[in-house]
């Protein structure tokens, strides 16, 4: 007998099943994502306030049919339940993903350049405490014999970390 993959119960693996889907109800996305029918609700409930997705069919909220309206990539849009766009998580997650494409040796001051957008501007202070909690999670190391602090991302190390 095959071995199902491990499920992502994410919004990220909610998102990448309503992708795979496009039209679909939100059992299915249950079921595919391993989400609670709780949480996929709430989801739902925000992607359609925002205009992301629609409804295409009404039966009762669980049964109910729905599409993708504005696909808007593999990252799942991060939306409250009213359809607000949310930042919360943003910056730090900026901040991990400019490790792992820098890979060297990096300071703070470059990693908060890097790691920054418009939307979500990263200062070097930030960035500094963000790599703290990191070593300290042992998914970055401080390299030895450097002035100013600088931290080289540990591939492989972030996924025993939980990160």
């Amino acid at each position: 007998m095959k071995k199902r993959p491990p499920l992502d119960r994410s919004r990220t693996g909610m998102w990448a099943a309503m992708r795979k889907r496009q039209t679909f109800r939100p059992r299915d996305i249950a079921f595919d994502s391993g989400a609670t029918p709780d949480a996929v609700q709430t989801y739902i409930r925000g992607l359609a306030a925002a205009g992301i997705i629609e409804c295409i069919e009404r039966d009762p909220p669980r049964y109910s049919i729905y599409q993708i309206v504005h696909d808007e990539g593999a990252e799942a849009p991060r939306v409250d339940i009213r359809g607000r766009r949310c930042t919360r998580g943003a910056r730090r997650e900026q901040v991990v993903a400019a490790l792992r494409v820098l890979g060297g040796p990096v300071g703070a001051e470059e990693l908060a350049l890097v790691a920054s957008t418009d939307a979500a501007p990263v200062s070097a202070a930030y960035a500094a405490a963000i790599c703290r909690k990191l070593s300290a999670a042992g998914a970055v190391r401080v390299v030895e014999g450097a002035r100013a602090r600088r931290w080289v991302w540990m591939p492989g190390a972030a996924e025993r970390a939980g990160l």
